[in-house]
């Protein structure tokens, strides 16, 4: 697995939609991409603001490629293999590179402040293999715990749960 294909997989699940479709996420997204990442993207390349609705593959490419970059996801991939580096670049894309960081510093038993360091990457590399069922289920606690704080965001709480199935299905079961 590479990280070609966990941003991929990630790809396929995303959607295009914009504001009036889903009332309780306002921001508009094309693809995963929300309009406040774009513009941050955009900010970062040096090219004027834009709508997220004229984002180019290209650049949705390298959007994604700066998820998997800032969450470590090559390091994931080194100490712990596909599954592991799958789902948390996944949990990175839809919850930010921090939260993922620490969902993963939570599995791993060390201080869950959203930094990459030392000790992260030392305990990664010191975890038994069951690492990609404890993320999932991290993962699923997350979602629920986001849920009862933002209400707003109770109606996503089935389709979180769905994709994190499927991670599962693909990544842990090797379903697809």
């Amino acid at each position: 697995m590479s990280k070609q294909d966990a941003i991929a997989w990630t790809g396929r699940r995303e959607e295009g939609w914009y504001p009036g479709n889903r009332p309780q996420d306002p921001n508009p997204t094309l693809n995963g991409v929300i309009q406040t990442t774009y513009d941050w993207y955009r900010d970062k390349v040096g090219r004027p603001r834009q709508s997220v609705r004229l984002m180019t593959p290209q650049e949705q490419g390298e959007i994604y490629a700066s998820f998997w970059s800032r969450a470590h996801c090559d390091e994931v991939l080194k100490a712990q293999g596909r599954a592991a580096a799958a789902i948390h670049f996944d949990t990175a894309f839809n919850a930010g590179g921090a939260q993922a960081i620490k969902i993963l510093q939570k599995c791993l038993g060390v201080f869950a402040d959203g930094i990459w360091g030392p000790t992260t990457f030392k305990a990664l590399s010191l975890q038994s293999s069951d690492l990609p069922e404890r993320l999932l289920w991290a993962r699923l606690r997350y979602y629920e715990e986001i849920s009862r704080a933002r209400p707003n965001l109770r109606p996503n709480l089935l389709e979180w749960l769905d994709r994190t199935l499927d991670l599962r299905d693909h990544f842990v079961l090797g379903g697809a």
